[in-house]
């Protein structure tokens, strides 16, 4: 049968390749050409279907990690780290809220109290809650990674690793409630006019 203008182009290109993959000349093909190549036998139709099948064959999948005892060991003291670092974070943070807070309600300056040290405050804020949330993010993974440990018969000492590094207080803080954190924030300034005073000693009644 006829050969179509698509065939023509399927066929220019596969042997474009062929002879490019062997570092020899390219033969252009055109209808013009077609004729003189086709009566020499040398145009050579690659099948295409065969080199995306080659394409296409993956890679030998890896083999599941193995866990073992470096594995729980391992995971279980990065978990830690992990819990330990956003607690430290939010100490900090939360001295620094608290810095802000005193720096706020000393200066005298409300121009350089509203543009400078409040903003400041609120940023803190923002990234002390975040921090939080951090935090109970990681205990829940260790948690996670506990429950999974134990159902897959890992042993105690091996979930253990890395206990050392967990927050000293966590203790401390399960048996007293966590202060509001509403009680570091700063007021909210709709009038100039009304300041919420600095919270001074409570008297004794």
């Amino acid at each position: 049968g006829a050969t179509t203008p698509q065939t023509l182009v399927e066929a220019s290109r596969a042997e474009k390749e062929r002879r490019a993959n062997a570092g020899k000349p390219v033969a252009v093909i055109t209808d013009k050409t077609l004729p003189k190549y086709a009566s020499k036998g040398q145009i050579t139709v690659a099948d295409p279907k065969k080199d995306k099948k080659a394409a296409k064959t993956p890679a030998a999948a890896p083999a599941p990690a193995v866990k073992d005892e470096q594995y729980w060991r391992g995971r279980a003291r990065e978990l830690r780290e992990t819990w330990k670092q956003a607690a430290d974070e939010v100490k900090d943070l939360e001295q620094k809220s608290i810095s802000l807070r005193q720096k706020f309600y000393s200066e005298s300056d409300t121009f350089l109290r509203d543009t400078q040290i409040k903003p400041d405050w609120d940023r803190v804020l923002d990234r002390l809650r975040q921090t939080r949330l951090d935090v109970d993010a990681a205990k829940q993974e260790l948690a996670q990674f506990l429950e999974e440990g134990r159902a897959a018969g890992a042993l105690p000492g091996w979930l253990d690793e890395g206990i050392e590094v967990e927050p000293a207080d966590e203790a401390a803080k399960k048996k007293e409630p966590a202060p509001a954190i509403q009680s570091i924030e700063p007021p909210v300034l709709n009038d100039d006019a009304v300041r919420t005073p600095p919270p001074g000693p409570e008297v004794p009644r």
